[in-house]
């Protein structure tokens, strides 16, 4: 039996996280166009061509950059990009969902933080700073502070999907 060619951890039976590595995007071109497309909807003005090169820079990059993608009933309803910044830090430069207003945006990031955790880091940055309030309240209400600097932070003690399936079930239905 041969090993999966990307990590896996999966939060319930039908909805997972996986790095993708080249191997995978490369052989995949399914995967591969529904990456971009869902990175489109964040570069609505950018060729479908940019982005693709955007996203094989990420691909070659694997020692300091990963993509992740959301897989929800066996459709890839996410991407999210991050980059190493430091030895216990990451900056979380592209987070993208669809469809949206689902929660599939916070189970992505809640999934991403418990992943995170396990690997030992302890703070996710997000370096820019958020223009769409929607979004903005986004990373708030899933615990990320305002920076000097204007951009975003999450310091990483318990990941919020541990602390709720660690919730005794008394509290959760009273």
């Amino acid at each position: 039996m041969s090993k999966k060619p990307f990590l896996t951890y999966s939060w319930k039976r039908s909805k997972e996280i996986k790095v993708i590595k080249k191997r995978e995007y490369n052989a995949r071109k399914q995967l591969r166009n529904r990456i971009v497309e869902l990175m489109s909807i964040l570069y609505h003005g950018e060729s479908a061509s940019s982005i693709r090169k955007y996203i094989e820079k990420c691909i070659n990059e694997y020692e300091c950059r990963r993509i992740y993608v959301l897989v929800v009933d066996r459709q890839i309803c996410g991407v999210a990009i991050v980059n190493a910044v430091k030895r216990k830090t990451v900056s979380l430069t592209e987070l993208v969902v669809h469809p949206r207003d689902k929660g599939y945006g916070t189970m992505f990031l809640a999934m991403l933080t418990v992943k995170f955790w396990k690997e030992g880091i302890s703070k996710i940055v997000i370096p820019l700073v958020i223009p769409d309030e929607k979004v903005k309240n986004f990373y708030l209400k899933s615990g990320f502070k305002e920076t000097l600097f204007g951009g975003m932070e999450l310091k990483i003690r318990r990941p919020p999907l541990l602390n709720y399936l660690m919730t005794p079930r008394s509290s959760i239905r009273g």
